[in-house]
């Protein structure tokens, strides 16, 4: 069986400085007055956030990252799709990427996986984000979307992609006590601190909730945390897995907001925010990085000059 359940998928939180938004509102506030739910009927932390929380800017403010345009570079696409659970390769699956890190028109790359579920064909820049679907011919396997993922500098490009099949969504979620409505979606996900990417950078005690296009949280949402990398339906934050789930989710543009508490005498604030498409029936992976405002991440080898290291 293999760990993490449905989330254990890249991420992470690099080199960025202090700089970005200033339209940001970082209390755990009641002005949603639409139906709907109020922050206040979620987040309710109050215990001190575990992890490496010291690149968090004021609040106000999100990190950015400083890319060196000499690793954005066009290079072959290789890659394998992998069962979530057993971590074998699976064949026949579609793969479409989103170049533009948009799942919208047409993809810009379409491969099909192998018996051992490789995959190539096409380009793609590296240290620029991107949108992927697996898809399959039948309802064996989930559309499953990651989205704002990246590869660093290298060539060819090395992508992996998840494959999850619909038994074992339906088991998650059953032992998470929610029943999905096949008219929404789910999305999952890691919470990270300001490490990176990695078992050591898992945020603990983050709170989740989508909040849709309009400004409003739907009432619809059932979010959810793991234990031990393991569906706990007690479990009312992350814990130190970092991992985290909701579902029923309206289709459309959504924003996944994460709150901690700074101390435990104070209210939660907005840590990071994540934004996501979500679509009918679909698993759409998207993770969390503390001062994040939009989720993505590039790897900190995308930071240096790559051009003076491929001459070395």
């Amino acid at each position: 069986m293999r760990t993490l359940w449905l989330l254990a998928i890249l991420a992470g939180c690099s080199t960025k400085d202090g700089t970005g938004d200033t339209d940001v509102d970082t209390t755990a506030d009641t002005d949603v007055t639409t139906d709907g739910l109020t922050l206040t009927d979620v987040i309710t932390v109050n215990t001190a956030p575990v992890g490496d929380f010291t690149c968090l800017p004021a609040a106000g403010t999100w990190l950015t990252q400083a890319i060196d345009p000499s690793c954005i570079v066009d290079v072959p696409i290789m890659g394998r799709v992998e069962d979530f659970e057993s971590g074998d390769g699976v064949g026949n699956l579609t793969v479409e990427l989103w170049l533009s890190d948009n799942l919208s028109g047409a993809a810009d790359v379409t491969m099909t996986s192998d018996g051992d579920g490789n995959v190539s064909g096409g380009n793609a820049s590296t240290c620029q984000p991107w949108t992927s679907r697996v898809t399959s011919t039948d309802d064996s396997t989930l559309p499953t979307i990651q989205e704002h993922w990246s590869d660093g500098p290298g060539n060819p490009m090395g992508a992996y992609f998840n494959s999850v099949s619909s038994s074992t969504l339906a088991l998650m979620t059953t032992l998470l006590g929610v029943t999905p409505d096949p008219a929404m979606g789910v999305i999952a996900g890691t919470a990270y601190d300001c490490g990176g990417e990695g078992g050591d950078s898992l945020a603990e005690n983050i709170q989740v909730i989508v909040r849709a296009a309009d400004g409003t949280y739907p009432a619809t949402q059932d979010i959810r945390y793991f234990l031990d990398e393991f569906p706990n339906r007690q479990q009312t934050s992350t814990s130190g897995d970092g991992l985290w789930m909701i579902a029923n989710i309206p289709p459309g543009d959504v924003v996944i907001e994460a709150y901690a508490a700074p101390d435990a005498d104070q209210p939660a604030r907005l840590i990071a925010q994540t934004k996501a498409q979500v679509f009918a029936g679909g698993l759409i992976v998207a993770d969390i990085y503390t001062g994040s405002e939009d989720g993505v991440h590039l790897p900190a080898s995308c930071t240096v000059d790559c051009a003076a290291a491929r001459t070395r």
